[in-house]
C-alpha cells in the first residue's frame, strides 16, 4: 500500500506559516461567507475523495444558520457561539478510516486558515444536523470543522487557558531513533526537522497529541505510532483523527522541502514501551 494526495488544496502561504498561525477559535461572527470564498472551500473540498487506503470519501461545506448570538445546534459542547459554517464529510469504512478523516480535513483545515477564516475541531457533536440536509453514503463521520470569522470572545480565551491550547510537549517525548528509548534530536533528522515540528505543532483533542514517531534513518523512514491517553477519545475514535492530522502536517511540510515519499504500513516490530502504544503507519522517504 503507498498513498500519495495528488490533488491538493493550492495555498498562497507556507505550510509552517499556517499552522503556526492558526488557532482553534470558539466564537464566530454571523458574518457571511463572500461568494468566493465559499467557491474556494467547495473547490478545495472536491478533490477529497480518497483516503490513505484509497477509500472513497466525500467531503463539504455546509451553511447552517442559528440565531444570532446563541451557541450552535450542532454541538452541546460549551462556549461555542455564532457557528455557521462546517467543513464534513465521510470516508467509507477501512482499518484507516479515521486517520485518512482527518488526513484529509486537515487539508480543508489548512486551506481554510490560507483563506484567513478561523476554525475549530469538534469531536462532540450531532451528526444529524448536518447529515440531515442531504443523503450520504455509508462510512466513518468522527468529527467536523466549524470555519468562518471569527470573534475575540474572553470565553474562548478562557478555554484556551484552561486547556492549554497553546502548550506542546518536547520533541525528547514524541520522536525517537531506531527504539522508543533514545531521543531523536534536529541534528539527527536533519532536513525532516521541520516536518516533525509541525507534527508537534498539530492540533489534537484536548491537546494531548497522542503521536508517537520513531525515525529509522537507514531508509530513511518515519514510523508513526498512536499512544492511548483518554479513554474517551479512544471510545469515540479521536486519537485515530490526531494521527491523521499529523500525518497530514508531515507531509505536507516535507513536500514544501522537496522531500518525495509515500505512506506505507510496513510494522518495523519495535517494541513499544507499553500496551497502549501501536503502530499505524510510516512515511518511506525515496
Amino acid at each position: 500500500m503507498s498513498r500519495r494526495l495528488s490533488s491538493m488544496p493550492q495555498l498562497s502561504h507556507s505550510i509552517p506559516d499556517l499552522v503556526r498561525s492558526r488557532v482553534s477559535t470558539r466564537g464566530f461572527s454571523d458574518r457571511e461567507l463572500e461568494p468566493e470564498i465559499r467557491s474556494a472551500l467547495a473547490d478545495a473540498c472536491r478533490p477529497m475523495t480518497s483516503g490513505l487506503l484509497k477509500e472513497k470519501a466525500e467531503f463539504r461545506l455546509a451553511d447552517k444558520p442559528s440565531e444570532k448570538g446563541s451557541r450552535s445546534k450542532v454541538t452541546d459542547y460549551g462556549f461555542i457561539t455564532g457557528a455557521r459554517y462546517y467543513l464534513w464529510g465521510v470516508v467509507e469504512p477501512s482499518p484507516l478510516a479515521y486517520e485518512s478523516y482527518g488526513y484529509l480535513m486537515e487539508h480543508l483545515v489548512l486551506k481554510a486558515t490560507d483563506l484567513g477564516l478561523q476554525t475549530c475541531w469538534l469531536g462532540y457533536f450531532h451528526p444529524e444536523f448536518l447529515t440531515g440536509e442531504a443523503p450520504r453514503a455509508e462510512g466513518v463521520f468522527p468529527a467536523a470543522v466549524i470555519v468562518g470569522y471569527g470573534t475575540d470572545s474572553w470565553k474562548g480565551r478562557l478555554v484556551r487557558l484552561a486547556v492549554q491550547a497553546a502548550r506542546r510537549k518536547a520533541w525528547g517525548r514524541l520522536f525517537f531513533l531506531s527504539d522508543f528509548k533514545t531521543p531523536l534530536s534536529t541534528a539527527v533528522c536533519g532536513v525532516y526537522a521541520e516536518a516533525l515540528e509541525m507534527v508537534r505543532l498539530a492540533p489534537s483533542a484536548g491537546n494531548l497529541q497522542p503521536w508517537r514517531i520513531v525515525h529509522e534513518p537507514a531508509r530513511p523512514a518515519f514510523h508513526f505510532y498512536l499512544r492511548t491517553m483518554k479513554a474517551a477519545y479512544h471510545d469515540r475514535h479521536l486519537h485515530e483523527v490526531d494521527i491523521g492530522i499529523a500525518l497530514c502536517h508531515f507531509e505536507l511540510a516535507a513536500r514544501c522541502r522537496d522531500l518525495k515519499g509515500r505512506w506505507i504500513i510496513d510494522d518495523p516490530g519495535f517494541s513499544p514501551p507499553d500496551p497502549q502504544t501501536r503502530y499505524r503507519l510510516t512515511w518511506l522517504g525515496f
